[in-house]
Parts: structure tokens; sequence; C-alpha cells
């Protein structure tokens, strides 16, 4: 049958599906880049703003946060902008109330607009950044919750989708193995350096015990006799002066 066309309704269908498609393609990949970045041991600090970097490139966030607990209170650790730059301290406008629930959950959030959403109806820092969309998920090192990953965009709403929650864990995963790593690393470094500063004392114990040897009268007197004996034999007899 000449001269059909596919319906629109069927051809859409079919190019939102390849779209999808390519997003997930280009997400996985991106993935797989941050993946390697851990692998290959980089400093610490470069994997966690190349694993925001991407976070924030892949959502279409504004700003990412990424928040450990030290002494009991989340700090952030790496804050990140669209441009992959690193945030000065008094652009820290987020929302801890939003962080803290998740920690304490550990369950993952997501909001379409954070100014409507009766979830945050009494959350203050909400309205006072004038935040719209959120997303927040539990960052775990080692099966324990030890922190956040929070990104926001102030000027729009509605862009985050749970597939995009999804990919901020799976993130969240590999920024935790990092952090995981780094730590293993550092308990290592700090056993050998505590090995090293042990031999380091034990060789100085060995010297002043020498030397409190050496500097006894009974060394002394025992030096002292070796001494008189070794002259005594170097004395020519009366047989070898003649």
């Amino acid at each position: 049958m000449t001269g059909q066309h596919l319906p629109k309704q069927p051809l859409q269908e079919i190019k939102d599906h390849l779209a999808n498609g390519r997003m997930l393609v280009k997400r996985m990949l991106r993935l797989y880049t941050v993946s390697r970045l851990i692998s290959d041991s980089l400093e610490l600090q470069t994997v966690l703003e190349k694993v925001m970097d991407a976070i924030i490139q892949l959502t279409g966030a504004e700003r990412g946060f990424l928040m450990l607990l030290d002494e009991g209170e989340l700090s952030i650790r790496v804050a990140r902008n669209f441009d992959e730059e690193t945030l000065e301290s008094d652009a820290f406008t987020i929302s801890r109330s939003v962080a803290q629930e998740v920690l304490h959950t550990g369950r993952a959030i997501v909001s379409m607009n954070a100014q409507t959403d009766p979830r945050f109806a009494g959350y203050r820092s909400v309205a006072a950044n004038n935040l719209t969309s959120i997303m927040v998920s539990p960052l775990r090192i080692r099966d324990e919750l030890s922190g956040v990953v929070y990104v926001d965009n102030r000027a729009q709403s509605g862009i985050f989708s749970e597939d995009d929650l999804h990919l901020l864990a799976l993130f969240g995963e590999q920024a935790a193995i990092a952090i995981g790593n780094a730590a293993h690393v550092e308990q290592r470094e700090r056993t050998f350096q505590a090995q090293i500063d042990q031999l380091k004392i034990d060789v100085a114990r060995r010297e002043q015990q020498v030397a409190e040897i050496v500097e006894s009268p009974y060394f002394q007197n025992l030096q002292d006799k070796i001494q008189a004996m070794r002259n005594k034999r170097q004395k020519p007899s009366d047989g070898d002066s003649m």
C-alpha cells in the first residue's frame, strides 16, 4: 500500500524511546568513567569532585553537595556548580533540614517543587533560600550511613525524576567506594607510620642503654684493664732490648 505513513503517535513514541536509550547510554558511560577514576586511585578530593560534576551534568542540577558525618554533624566535603567549579562557603545556601531527614531515615528524597511540597512545609531553609527542585540520597560507606549526596536547582522546578534519583544513588555508591578506599589507605599509612615511630623509639632506647653501659664505672674499669693488657704485650722484653 503506497502512500501510507506511520501514525504520528507511535512515531513520536519511537523517537522518545530512542532519546531515552541514548540518555541511558550516556549516563552509563559517565558512570563507567567515574568508576575508572576510582580504580586508578586518584586523589580522593579529585575523584569526589568528578563524581559530583557528573551528577550535575546528567541530572540538570544547578549545584551539588557531598556531605559526610563529622562528630555527629553533616559537614560539606564537596560543593560544585554547573560550571564544574568549587563553590565558596557563602554559597552553601541549602536545606540542611532535608539532608538531616534523609540521613535520619536512610531514604532518598526527590521533590519537583520544594516550595509547594507539603513534606517541607515546616522547613524554613527551603523558603528562605528559595529552593525548588531538590534531590537527596543517603551515602553508605561500608554499609554504614555516613552522609548524603544533595543536588538542587533553584531556578527550575520539576527537573528531577525517579530515574534521576536512581542515578544519584548509583553515583553516590561510587563516591562511597572512593571514600572507603581512601579511608583504608589512610588507616594502612597510619599503621605503617606508627610502626616506624615505634621502631625509632626502640632504636633510641637501645642507644641509650648502650651509652649507659659504656659510661658505667664497671665498663670504664674493664676498658682500663684491657688497655693495660695491650700495653704490657706491646712493652719490649729485656731479651729484646739487648
